[in-house]
């Protein structure tokens, strides 16, 4: 895991722990608290985003089919 993601990470943690405060369900609004909260770019929030993505699938598969 790269630290950028480990950042990210950390901030989207925060934002679904604290998302009755915040009240922040549009995607462009998320993005701008992800932005002050990791000081990152967009583009790097993206990849580090698509990363997540693609670690979820495989963990996705691997508990499918150790439950079948």
């Amino acid at each position: 895991m790269l630290p950028n993601d480990r950042k990210v990470g950390e901030a989207i943690l925060w934002v679904f722990k604290n998302h009755e405060l915040l009240k922040l369900y549009n995607k462009n609004t998320i993005y701008y608290l992800l932005k002050e909260r990791t000081g990152l770019e967009t583009k790097e929030i993206t990849y580090s985003l698509s990363r997540f993505k693609s670690f979820y699938r495989v963990f996705k598969i691997n508990f499918l089919n150790k439950n079948k």
